[in-house]
């Protein structure tokens, strides 16, 4: 009942029967529920829990239905049942025939599925469902239809070779939380972050959110990975790419021995960093290439001096390699270049904890300095893309908002403009001190 979802399919049905979004709401309920009070009691606001309990124990034996198996397999049916009239509806509707029955209809969830014919081509195809009838349509005479979110990544998981387990919408390890997709053999799970649904304004996820979840999987020994829906949307190589190289999973396997270190131009470094980074380019000072037969496959960039820590001398800003490549031994052949070239003193560097946990930077002799708090993008008002948050600080919004108030926080003349937020875990500090 505190899904959205749930809530407006309850209001459908109540508006559907009684014209009203809740049954309080029709003429002359509460007149009603007063006479029969008065009728039974004496009292039009007689109310006495203690009597209602006594009644359930008579009639159930427990002092709530829900209590008894009996009363929640009644319910699990009934709700079943009302389940299987929707899809037969919405079949009607849309030009299907659902080719199951209610006896063979086990409930909505991914692991369930089920067989429909489309009544225009006589095309049978088989489909899940879940919560919504978004996936229940013809292919052939419904070929622009564009899988959702979960699905398209479902499809991507499945595709995997070797083929992993996967559990979908998993409450086992946050203790009732759900969590979108669980790879049990790999302790990796990942959330599908869709920007309206995981927003501040809009649906009231604030700061630690996101980072509870995380902390609650390492909990487990669980990484958790948060995709952002315009991420999967924008993106969907990138990630995907991300994802085999964690699950060392990657297609093209180079080693670092046989490629050769070179500077790389700016042109070519923001080319890069644009296709194989998920922040794409950088404002960096030194700009180290891997090359493999005259070919661009790995990237590490420094900035001097950091952006949020003015102690240390250096800070290594971007790190990858070619999608779908794994280059053995690259990041300490490139690390290792720039430390006898430029002979720093102290460099720092981040990782993103809604995505890697850091441990490269052990690998090349940094020492973990903490973790940052949550940290928050922007998100347009039509809720398709996010934005970095250092380029709307409040003293550049007069410039960029139609409506600025300086009496109102960055925050607060953001909403004005019909900007939300959406909250990421924080990043992992790495600090790397010469000996």
């Amino acid at each position: 009942m505190k899904t959205e979802q749930t809530m407006q399919r309850l209001k459908a049905s109540v508006m559907e029967k009684h014209g009203v979004t809740w049954v309080s709401k029709m003429d002359g309920w509460y007149d009603k529920v007063k006479a029969t009070k008065l009728k039974l009691y004496g009292d039009e606001n007689y109310l006495n829990p203690e009597q209602q309990k006594k009644t359930w124990i008579e009639k159930y034996g427990v002092d709530n239905p829900t209590k008894s198996s009996d009363i929640r397999e009644r319910m699990n049916e009934n709700r079943k049942t009302a389940h299987y009239n929707y899809i037969k509806e919405y079949c009607i509707h849309n030009n299907l025939e659902p080719l199951f029955d209610r006896e063979h209809y086990y409930g909505y969830g991914f692991d369930n599925k089920y067989k429909f014919q489309c009544t225009k081509c006589q095309y049978v195809f088989e489909t899940s469902i879940y919560n919504s009838f978004g996936a229940i349509f013809c292919e052939k005479c419904d070929p622009n239809k564009k899988p959702t979110f979960e699905n398209s990544f479902f499809e991507f998981l499945s595709s995997l070779t070797p083929p992993l387990l996967i559990k979908r919408h998993d409450r086992t390890i946050l203790y009732g939380k759900e969590l979108d997709f669980y790879l049990p053999e790999k302790n990796l799970a990942f959330e599908l972050n869709g920007l309206y649904w995981h927003s501040e304004f809009g649906h009231g996820l604030t700061r630690r959110y996101h980072l509870n979840k995380t902390n609650g999987c390492l909990s487990h020994n669980v990484r958790l990975i948060h995709i952002f829906e315009n991420e999967w949307r924008d993106k969907p190589d990138l990630v995907k790419s991300v994802i085999r190289t964690i699950l060392k999973l990657q297609g093209t396997t180079i080693y670092a021995r046989k490629c050769e270190v070179r500077e790389v131009s700016i042109k070519d470094k923001d080319a890069f960093l644009d296709i194989n980074h998920l922040q794409q380019k950088d404002k960096s000072t030194i700009k180290l290439g891997l090359y493999y037969d005259r070919k661009l496959v790995s990237l590490m960039t420094f900035r001097r001096t950091s952006r949020f820590d003015k102690n240390v001398e250096w800070e290594l800003s971007r790190f990858c390699n070619s999608s779908n490549t794994i280059i053995i031994g690259g990041a300490s052949k490139l690390f290792q270049h720039f430390l006898k070239t430029y002979t720093p003193k102290s460099i720092v560097s981040y990782n993103d904890r809604r995505y890697f946990s850091g441990e490269l930077y052990n690998t090349l002799g940094f020492i973990f300095n903490g973790n940052t708090g949550p940290s928050y993008h922007y998100i347009t008002p039509d809720y398709k893309n996010t934005m970095n948050r250092l380029n709307f600080q409040k003293h550049l919004l007069e410039k960029k908002l139609s409506i600025f108030d300086p009496n109102l926080s960055e925050w607060e003349n953001m909403k004005a403009n019909g900007y939300d937020r959406i909250w990421d875990c924080g990043n992992g500090k790495w600090v790397w001190n010469i000996h």
